[in-house]
């Protein structure tokens, strides 16, 4: 793949990372419930692949 085809994967990926917080609001349920905790769950995942793939971008290890 190409630097500038994961640049654009990173967009999106920020993209989601900041829309979850937004989605966690809307769903109104108390912390402690499955759906905001999955939500939570994701936009880890979201900045650890972000993260993943700027050090791979950097030249870093990535594992």
């Amino acid at each position: 793949m190409m630097d500038g085809q994961k640049e654009d994967g990173c967009a999106g990926l920020r993209y989601v990372r900041d829309m979850l917080p937004q989605l966690k609001a809307i769903t109104g349920l108390p912390q402690g419930t499955m759906l905001p905790y999955l939500l939570d769950m994701a936009r880890l995942e979201a900045e650890n692949e972000i993260a993943r793939r700027k050090g791979s971008l950097d030249g870093r290890p990535t594992s």
